[in-house]
């Protein structure tokens, strides 16, 4: 079974750049992600901030939309909208464990309803 997870932005941004603290270990759980290891399930806000993020760092527009280009056609990589469920379990486990340390990565945890289908929850 595949197992579900949303990165937080600053994991893709250090993936994506060397020069990023923790860049290897972010690095190979992008590569994970891209190989079907794992299905990330990110809001939309998710690809806002790592094509921001690569802009203001790099200064390169066209670099920022290879970034949002190559996000959105990674297949193990779903963008939704984010909806109240996720942000109250995401907000827990922030307070949980704490945001920003340059690698933070949110597994699904027990109870959180898993997506049937393209638009929906099974018991909605």
């Amino acid at each position: 079974m595949v197992a579900y997870l949303t990165l937080d932005s600053s994991v893709i941004v250090a993936a994506l750049r060397e020069h990023e603290e923790k860049h290897e270990v972010c690095k190979r759980l992008l590569e994970r992600v891209k190989n079907g290891e794992f299905i990330a399930l990110e809001s939309y806000t998710v690809l806002v901030e790592v094509v921001a993020a690569i802009k203001r760092r790099t200064g390169s527009e066209h670099l920022a939309e290879r970034v949002k280009s190559g996000l959105e056609n990674i297949d193990s990589i779903n963008f939704l909208d984010l909806i109240s469920i996720r942000a109250d379990d995401a907000a827990d486990i922030s307070k949980e464990t704490g945001v920003g340390d340059g690698c933070n990565c949110y597994s699904n945890r027990k109870g959180i309803r898993q997506p049937t289908g393209e638009f929906g929850y099974g018991d909605d």
